[in-house]
Protein backbone atom coordinates (compact mmCIF):
# COMPACT_ATOMS: atom_id res chain seq x y z
CA UNK A 1 0.00 0.00 0.00
CA UNK A 2 2.76 2.46 0.94
CA UNK A 3 4.50 1.86 -2.39
CA UNK A 4 1.36 2.76 -4.35
CA UNK A 5 0.52 6.14 -2.78
CA UNK A 6 1.34 9.16 -4.99
CA UNK A 7 4.11 11.47 -3.81
CA UNK A 8 2.75 14.64 -5.43
CA UNK A 9 0.02 15.24 -2.87
CA UNK A 10 -0.05 18.03 -0.33
CA UNK A 11 0.00 16.93 3.33
CA UNK A 12 -2.48 17.92 6.01
CA UNK A 13 -1.95 20.23 8.98
CA UNK A 14 0.82 17.94 10.32
CA UNK A 15 3.05 18.77 7.33
CA UNK A 16 4.19 15.15 6.77
CA UNK A 17 3.88 14.20 3.11
CA UNK A 18 4.09 10.81 1.43
CA UNK A 19 7.74 11.34 0.48
CA UNK A 20 8.68 11.41 4.16
CA UNK A 21 6.48 8.40 4.96
CA UNK A 22 7.91 6.34 2.12
CA UNK A 23 11.46 7.15 3.18
CA UNK A 24 10.77 5.99 6.74
CA UNK A 25 8.89 2.90 5.50
CA UNK A 26 11.87 1.67 3.50
CA UNK A 27 14.00 1.26 6.63
CA UNK A 28 11.49 1.04 9.49
CA UNK A 29 8.34 -0.53 8.07
CA UNK A 30 7.57 -2.10 11.45
CA UNK A 31 6.59 1.34 12.79
CA UNK A 32 3.69 1.59 10.35
CA UNK A 33 2.69 -2.06 10.64
CA UNK A 34 2.49 -1.76 14.43
CA UNK A 35 0.59 1.53 14.26
CA UNK A 36 -2.07 0.38 11.79
CA UNK A 37 -2.54 -2.99 13.47
CA UNK A 38 -3.07 -1.19 16.77
CA UNK A 39 -5.72 1.04 15.16
CA UNK A 40 -7.56 -2.07 13.99
CA UNK A 41 -7.29 -3.91 17.30
CA UNK A 42 -8.59 -0.85 19.18
CA UNK A 43 -11.21 -0.21 16.46
CA UNK A 44 -10.05 3.38 16.48
CA UNK A 45 -9.36 5.95 13.80
CA UNK A 46 -7.18 8.44 15.76
CA UNK A 47 -8.80 11.85 16.24
CA UNK A 48 -5.71 13.82 15.10
CA UNK A 49 -6.08 12.15 11.69
CA UNK A 50 -9.68 13.34 11.28
CA UNK A 51 -8.96 17.05 10.84
CA UNK A 52 -8.90 18.39 7.29
CA UNK A 53 -7.51 21.80 6.37
CA UNK A 54 -9.80 23.43 3.81
CA UNK A 55 -8.11 25.31 0.98
CA UNK A 56 -10.02 27.48 -1.49
CA UNK A 57 -9.16 27.60 -5.19
CA UNK A 58 -10.62 30.41 -7.29
CA UNK A 59 -12.35 29.41 -10.52
CA UNK A 60 -10.93 31.48 -13.33
CA UNK A 61 -13.36 33.95 -14.85
CA UNK A 62 -15.79 33.86 -11.92
CA UNK A 63 -16.96 36.60 -9.58
CA UNK A 64 -14.49 36.75 -6.66
CA UNK A 65 -17.18 37.97 -4.26
CA UNK A 66 -19.35 34.90 -4.88
CA UNK A 67 -18.62 31.93 -2.61
CA UNK A 68 -19.63 29.56 -5.42
CA UNK A 69 -16.68 30.85 -7.43
CA UNK A 70 -14.29 28.85 -5.28
CA UNK A 71 -13.48 25.14 -5.30
CA UNK A 72 -12.65 23.65 -1.93
CA UNK A 73 -10.13 20.91 -1.20
CA UNK A 74 -9.56 19.30 2.18
CA UNK A 75 -5.92 18.54 3.01
CA UNK A 76 -5.96 15.47 5.23
CA UNK A 77 -3.12 13.91 7.24
CA UNK A 78 -1.11 11.46 5.13
CA UNK A 79 -1.11 8.76 7.84
CA UNK A 80 -4.91 8.92 7.91
CA UNK A 81 -5.20 8.56 4.13
CA UNK A 82 -3.19 5.35 4.20
CA UNK A 83 -5.33 3.99 7.02
CA UNK A 84 -8.46 4.81 5.01
CA UNK A 85 -7.05 2.95 1.99
CA UNK A 86 -6.21 -0.10 4.09
CA UNK A 87 -9.71 -0.19 5.54
CA UNK A 88 -11.33 0.25 2.13
CA UNK A 89 -9.30 -2.60 0.65
CA UNK A 90 -10.80 -4.91 3.26
CA UNK A 91 -14.30 -3.50 2.88
CA UNK A 92 -14.29 -3.68 -0.93
CA UNK A 93 -13.03 -7.26 -0.82
CA UNK A 94 -15.97 -8.14 1.42
CA UNK A 95 -18.41 -6.38 -0.93
CA UNK A 96 -17.04 -8.13 -4.02
CA UNK A 97 -16.82 -11.54 -2.39
CA UNK A 98 -20.42 -11.40 -1.19
CA UNK A 99 -21.80 -9.62 -4.28
CA UNK A 100 -23.19 -6.75 -2.21
CA UNK A 101 -22.81 -3.99 -4.80
CA UNK A 102 -25.76 -3.40 -7.09
CA UNK A 103 -24.92 -4.20 -10.74
CA UNK A 104 -26.33 -0.84 -11.87
CA UNK A 105 -23.89 1.12 -9.69
CA UNK A 106 -21.18 2.33 -12.08
CA UNK A 107 -19.43 5.09 -10.14
CA UNK A 108 -16.25 4.56 -8.09
CA UNK A 109 -16.05 0.83 -8.80
CA UNK A 110 -13.19 -1.27 -10.14
CA UNK A 111 -13.62 -2.16 -13.81
CA UNK A 112 -16.79 -0.04 -14.09
CA UNK A 113 -17.08 3.25 -15.97
CA UNK A 114 -19.36 5.92 -17.38
CA UNK A 115 -18.93 4.36 -20.82
CA UNK A 116 -20.47 1.11 -19.54
CA UNK A 117 -23.43 3.02 -18.09
CA UNK A 118 -24.01 4.70 -21.46
CA UNK A 119 -23.81 1.38 -23.33
CA UNK A 120 -26.26 -0.21 -20.88
CA UNK A 121 -28.60 2.75 -21.36
CA UNK A 122 -28.43 2.45 -25.16
CA UNK A 123 -29.10 -1.29 -24.94
CA UNK A 124 -32.26 -0.64 -22.90
CA UNK A 125 -33.47 2.01 -25.36
CA UNK A 126 -32.83 -0.24 -28.37
CA UNK A 127 -34.56 -3.13 -26.62
CA UNK A 128 -37.64 -0.97 -26.05
CA UNK A 129 -37.66 0.20 -29.66
CA UNK A 130 -37.32 -3.34 -31.00
CA UNK A 131 -40.33 -4.45 -28.95
CA UNK A 132 -42.41 -1.41 -30.00
CA UNK A 133 -42.39 0.06 -26.47
CA UNK A 134 -41.77 3.60 -25.30
CA UNK A 135 -38.46 4.47 -23.68
CA UNK A 136 -38.06 7.46 -21.38
CA UNK A 137 -34.87 8.66 -19.73
CA UNK A 138 -34.94 11.02 -16.76
CA UNK A 139 -31.64 12.48 -15.57
CA UNK A 140 -31.41 13.89 -12.05
CA UNK A 141 -28.63 16.04 -10.64
CA UNK A 142 -27.83 16.22 -6.93
CA UNK A 143 -25.63 19.21 -6.23
CA UNK A 144 -23.01 18.70 -3.56
CA UNK A 145 -23.83 15.02 -3.12
CA UNK A 146 -20.85 14.28 -0.86
CA UNK A 147 -21.31 17.55 1.04
CA UNK A 148 -24.84 16.63 2.08
CA UNK A 149 -24.38 12.93 2.75
CA UNK A 150 -25.76 12.22 6.21
CA UNK A 151 -23.51 10.37 8.65
CA UNK A 152 -26.54 8.53 10.02
CA UNK A 153 -27.22 7.14 6.52
CA UNK A 154 -23.60 5.97 6.23
CA UNK A 155 -23.83 4.25 9.62
CA UNK A 156 -27.09 2.52 8.65
CA UNK A 157 -25.61 1.32 5.35
CA UNK A 158 -22.52 -0.07 7.08
CA UNK A 159 -24.66 -1.76 9.73
CA UNK A 160 -26.82 -3.36 7.03
CA UNK A 161 -23.75 -5.13 5.65
CA UNK A 162 -23.73 -7.43 8.71
CA UNK A 163 -19.94 -7.26 8.44
CA UNK A 164 -18.97 -7.53 12.09
CA UNK A 165 -15.24 -6.88 12.22
CA UNK A 166 -12.54 -4.52 13.41
CA UNK A 167 -12.53 -3.06 9.91
CA UNK A 168 -16.17 -2.01 10.09
CA UNK A 169 -15.87 -0.56 13.59
CA UNK A 170 -12.80 1.45 12.60
CA UNK A 171 -14.64 2.78 9.53
CA UNK A 172 -17.54 3.83 11.73
CA UNK A 173 -15.12 5.65 14.01
CA UNK A 174 -13.99 7.82 11.08
CA UNK A 175 -17.34 9.63 11.25
CA UNK A 176 -17.00 10.72 14.88
CA UNK A 177 -15.18 13.91 15.89
CA UNK A 178 -14.51 14.99 12.31
CA UNK A 179 -13.03 18.50 12.14
CA UNK A 180 -12.69 21.11 9.42
CA UNK A 181 -9.94 23.70 9.81
CA UNK A 182 -9.64 26.96 7.90
CA UNK A 183 -6.54 29.16 8.13
CA UNK A 184 -7.33 32.80 8.92
CA UNK A 185 -5.12 35.87 9.37
CA UNK A 186 -5.32 35.45 13.15
CA UNK A 187 -5.20 31.68 13.67
CA UNK A 188 -6.76 28.46 12.32
CA UNK A 189 -10.52 28.25 12.87
CA UNK A 190 -11.84 24.75 13.54
CA UNK A 191 -15.41 23.51 13.10
CA UNK A 192 -17.14 20.19 13.72
CA UNK A 193 -18.10 18.30 10.57
CA UNK A 194 -21.43 16.66 11.32
CA UNK A 195 -22.38 15.66 7.79
CA UNK A 196 -20.76 15.08 4.45
CA UNK A 197 -17.32 13.73 3.59
CA UNK A 198 -14.10 15.77 3.37
CA UNK A 199 -13.12 16.82 -0.13
CA UNK A 200 -10.23 14.51 -0.92
CA UNK A 201 -10.99 11.71 1.52
CA UNK A 202 -10.54 8.13 0.33
CA UNK A 203 -13.70 6.91 2.04
CA UNK A 204 -16.09 9.46 0.54
CA UNK A 205 -16.78 7.63 -2.76
CA UNK A 206 -17.22 4.27 -1.03
CA UNK A 207 -19.57 5.73 1.58
CA UNK A 208 -21.61 7.31 -1.22
CA UNK A 209 -21.92 4.01 -3.08
CA UNK A 210 -23.06 2.21 0.06
CA UNK A 211 -25.79 4.73 0.76
CA UNK A 212 -26.98 4.96 -2.83
CA UNK A 213 -27.35 1.21 -2.99
CA UNK A 214 -30.47 1.88 -0.91
CA UNK A 215 -31.94 3.75 -3.89
CA UNK A 216 -31.09 1.03 -6.38
CA UNK A 217 -32.44 -1.75 -4.17
CA UNK A 218 -35.85 -0.16 -3.68
CA UNK A 219 -38.86 -2.16 -4.87
CA UNK A 220 -39.60 -0.20 -8.05
CA UNK A 221 -42.51 -0.87 -10.43
CA UNK A 222 -41.93 -3.34 -13.22
CA UNK A 223 -40.33 -1.80 -16.29
CA UNK A 224 -38.38 0.90 -14.44
CA UNK A 225 -34.61 0.54 -14.45
CA UNK A 226 -32.06 2.81 -12.80
CA UNK A 227 -28.44 3.35 -13.75
CA UNK A 228 -26.45 5.28 -11.17
CA UNK A 229 -23.24 7.04 -12.12
CA UNK A 230 -21.59 9.91 -10.31
CA UNK A 231 -19.30 12.29 -12.20
CA UNK A 232 -18.58 14.72 -9.38
CA UNK A 233 -19.31 14.85 -5.71
CA UNK A 234 -19.19 18.36 -4.36
CA UNK A 235 -20.86 21.71 -4.90
CA UNK A 236 -18.51 22.67 -7.75
CA UNK A 237 -19.61 20.16 -10.42
CA UNK A 238 -22.68 18.29 -11.69
CA UNK A 239 -23.01 15.15 -9.66
CA UNK A 240 -25.43 12.29 -10.16
CA UNK A 241 -27.12 11.02 -13.31
CA UNK A 242 -29.97 8.78 -12.29
CA UNK A 243 -31.61 7.34 -15.38
CA UNK A 244 -35.08 5.85 -15.46
CA UNK A 245 -35.80 4.11 -18.71
CA UNK A 246 -38.02 1.54 -20.37
CA UNK A 247 -41.56 2.74 -19.86
CA UNK A 248 -43.13 6.04 -18.86
CA UNK A 249 -42.00 7.59 -15.56
CA UNK A 250 -45.19 8.09 -13.60
CA UNK A 251 -45.45 10.86 -11.03
CA UNK A 252 -45.72 8.48 -8.08
CA UNK A 253 -42.46 6.77 -9.14
CA UNK A 254 -40.71 10.14 -9.38
CA UNK A 255 -42.04 11.13 -5.94
CA UNK A 256 -40.85 7.84 -4.41
CA UNK A 257 -37.39 8.26 -5.92
CA UNK A 258 -37.11 11.81 -4.61
CA UNK A 259 -38.26 10.68 -1.17
CA UNK A 260 -35.62 7.93 -1.12
CA UNK A 261 -32.88 10.40 -2.05
CA UNK A 262 -34.05 12.91 0.55
CA UNK A 263 -33.77 10.28 3.27
CA UNK A 264 -30.04 9.87 2.60
CA UNK A 265 -29.12 13.47 1.81
CA UNK A 266 -29.59 16.78 3.57
CA UNK A 267 -30.57 19.97 1.80
CA UNK A 268 -28.46 22.13 4.11
CA UNK A 269 -24.71 22.63 3.60
CA UNK A 270 -22.17 22.05 6.35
Amino acid sequence: MMKKVPIKRAPGYEGIDFIVLKTIFRTHSEIFITFYNKCLSLQCFPNPLKTGVTVLFFKKGKNKSDIKSYRTVSLLPSLGKILEKLLLERLNYHLRRNNLQHPNQYGFRTNRSTEEAILDLLDEINSAKNSNQHALMMSLEIKGAFDHLQHSSIVNSLDNLKYHSNTLETLLDILSNRKVAINTSQSPATFNQQQGCPHGSCTGPSFWNLVENEVLRQDWPQGAKFLLNITGAYNTTPTVDLHAIEGLMLLHIKAKMQSTLDSTLSCNPI
